[in-house]
């Protein structure tokens, strides 16, 4: 179903968990206070930062899309619900650089990413989502999103981005961002696949194709050390290079189509 055609729900504070969301929140069960499902997304800016005017632009941008005020909170029998806030505040953490050494900068700073990015995302408390901002020099930075998977996904954050690039523009002199029309959200979506029959088809494909005895799965063991855990295989970043940008006086930012992955706006 295209999002334009999605139904819009009636009770706009909350969501039914989605399918995938569902999956996500069942491993959180198993493994609570980990950082195993953080996404996260660095970028090199070129250019000066006015690290106000991207507080203020994040700020513009939340009341538009719900994964970005979202928490992930049980009811009394234990259902998931997505609620979302109708104000919440993104800050940017800010840390300067400048004051070391040009050799022990980069070491530092990728000691900081480490740490941020491993940090857990308690899903009870909106946003899902931490903003960092490093510098490094006068005209250079690092960009840091790390945000939960639940609320994430690499396909929207070219939406989000490109959103907060206008957004950014527009907060520091650039032209005005047009209020785009309201439309379906994320928590539309879950809502229509939850409650929808046709939104399930798939499923019966698989219960099918799943039906009666399973052969067993006999997987290699690893060899390569003893266990790791949760924590040790999260928190990876990928950087990347920006591309000019038309706005006069501004940080070159990334293109839409660049590699990393947070919101699902």
């Amino acid at each position: 179903m295209s999002a334009a055609a999605l139904p819009s729900r009636s009770e706009r504070g909350r969501a039914p968990l989605s399918f995938a969301q569902r999956s996500i929140w069942r491993a959180e069960e198993v493994v609570p206070g980990s950082a195993l499902h953080n996404e996260t997304a660095a970028f090199r800016l070129a250019g000066p930062v006015d690290a106000d005017a991207l507080e203020r632009a994040l700020a513009a941008l939340a009341p538009r899309h719900e994964a970005m005020r979202c928490a992930i909170v049980a009811d009394a029998d234990g259902r998931p619900w997505q609620h979302f806030a109708d104000r919440v505040q993104h800050t940017v953490e800010r840390t300067d650089l400048t004051h070391l050494p040009a050799e022990e900068r980069e070491e530092r700073l990728a000691e900081l990413v480490r740490q941020a990015a491993a940090l857990p995302l308690d899903l009870a408390r909106p946003p899902l989502m931490r903003t960092c901002l490093y510098r490094l020099g006068e005209d250079r930075h690092l960009l840091l999103f790390v945000a939960h998977h639940i609320v994430v996904d690499a396909w929207a954050f070219g939406t989000f981005l490109e959103g907060l690039a206008a957004q950014y523009a527009a907060e520091t002199g650039g032209p005005a961002v047009e209020e785009p029309a309201p439309g379906p959200d994320f928590g539309d979506y879950a809502a229509w696949q939850r409650g929808d029959p046709a939104a399930g088809r798939g499923l019966d494909h698989w219960r099918e194709r799943l039906d009666g005895e399973l052969p067993a799965l006999h997987l290699p063991a690893d060899g390569h050390g003893g266990p790791r855990s949760a924590d040790g295989i999260a928190g990876r970043s990928t950087t990347s290079s920006s591309p000019p940008t038309s706005s006069p006086g501004s940080a070159r930012w990334p293109a839409p189509g660049s590699p990393p992955c947070p919101p699902r706006c």
